[in-house]
């Protein structure tokens, strides 16, 4: 006699039940899954199961398995920023120092001790939090959202940020596309998907990652874009302060530490909210490691608990998870 038990779908079970590329969008599938909410709305997300204890949150329309990257220019491969160029110990310190404020913060404090239905803990990945906030990590970014690889396809960045493209000399905007059913089938354990995190930019950016153990780079399409500097700055007025939110807190923390000039193990940097409503680099300090006040004031904290209960909190409680029955 078996018994059944209900159970959140894993990784693989979600890419089974999504949509053929050819009718990626369908708000249906042919299991007559509904990928809505009741208000009609489509979620952020879908959750799914990444171990016994951790679930992950697959962002994006959840029926439709297309991801997709955006390239300013045609490389032979696709290389993780770790693998660009030197990868120095400032830039590993400068992601640890980063990380080690984040960890201080809601996002993070809220996301850990985050519990869903099952009884399961989001995965939390750092790495990945890194990575959208701009610290080398071997990382592949991807996104569920064209428009936002349109947008780092038609633009440059430097240490001011990012900018247009209006001269294409040495430029040439790709959007790469793959399926995740061929993605996964090509080879499930070279390949690991990094879902959604409790942060403001990969969360407007439906922000994944890609850990690769080769270049995945043949199982994508590529599509080369108009050299247009009228739709390069166009796609960049459009869409820069959506994807790169002013309130972002976090960004400008990350910014300051990727901007810091000399920077070692024996730096500890603070983090206070000045009176023109911008972090205040004047206290930045180092100190000893012994040091236990927190790297966040109370003014920042306040922000970000604010986003976890107005951006957040209802973002987790609309995704969905769809149920499998296994036999025990």
């Amino acid at each position: 006699m078996s018994i059944e038990n209900k159970d959140m779908m894993s990784f693989k079970d979600c890419i089974a039940t999504m949509n053929p590329a050819y009718y990626a969008d369908a708000p249906v599938n042919c299991y007559g899954m509904v990928d809505l909410n009741k208000d009609g709305t489509r979620p952020w997300g879908m959750r799914y199961k990444v171990s016994e204890h951790k679930f992950g949150v697959l962002a994006g329309r959840s029926l439709n398995p297309l991801i997709y990257r955006g390239e300013n220019k045609e490389y032979e491969h696709f290389l993780p920023s770790v693998r660009r160029g030197e990868y120095i110990d400032s830039d590993r310190i400068r992601k640890e120092q980063f990380l080690s404020v984040y960890k201080e913060t809601p996002y993070y404090q809220y996301g850990k001790n985050y519990t869903d239905s099952f009884g399961y803990h989001m995965e939390l990945d750092l790495e990945a939090v890194a990575q959208h906030y701009g610290f080398k990590t071997d990382y592949l970014d991807i996104t569920r959202l064209r428009e936002v690889a349109e947008f780092f396809a038609y633009t440059y960045c430097d240490k001011e940020g990012y900018h247009p493209i209006t001269d294409f000399t040495e430029y040439c905007p790709c959007v790469y596309t793959a399926d995740l059913h061929d993605i996964y089938n090509y080879n499930p354990h070279s390949l690991k998907m990094i879902s959604g995190q409790i942060a403001l930019r990969p969360c407007v950016q439906g922000a994944m990652a890609i850990i690769q153990s080769y270049d995945c780079k043949s199982l994508f399409h590529k599509e080369i874009l108009p050299r247009d500097p009228h739709r390069s700055r166009e796609i960049f007025e459009r869409r820069h302060t959506y994807l790169f939110p002013n309130q972002d807190v976090l960004s400008e923390i990350a910014n300051t530490i990727l901007m810091e000039d000399k920077i070692d193990y024996s730096t500890r940097l603070y983090f206070v909210m000045g009176g023109d409503g911008k972090i205040d680099r004047s206290y930045n300090k180092s100190t000893s490691n012994n040091e236990t006040r927190d790297s966040l004031d109370l003014k920042i904290k306040k922000i970000m608990k604010d986003d976890v209960e107005m951006i957040f909190r209802p973002l987790l409680a609309e995704t969905g998870h769809r149920e499998c029955t296994r036999s025990l």
